[in-house]
């Protein structure tokens, strides 16, 4: 069961959703709660999707070059 849900069709998918699809295709391999304690058992049950991830923000920096003159480094 674990190389199902872990398979590249159903990787972004919740246990739920890969219970529907299989028995939309008349396939029954177990309930959605045993989908559940299997993930949990291997310590895989967080967020399935892929997650983004972003830029560490880059706090601007102001530089005087001279009396009257300032500029904003990035």
């Amino acid at each position: 069961m674990i190389e199902t849900l872990n398979s590249r069709r159903f990787i972004d998918k919740a246990p739920a959703q890969v219970w529907a699809v299989l028995l939309d295709e008349g396939t029954y391999l177990c309930s959605i709660s045993t989908m559940y304690r299997l993930l949990r058992a291997e310590g895989m049950t967080g967020d399935r999707r892929a997650q983004a991830t972003h830029p560490a923000k880059v706090k601007p920096e102001l530089v005087a070059d001279g009396p009257g003159t300032a500029s904003v480094d990035r």
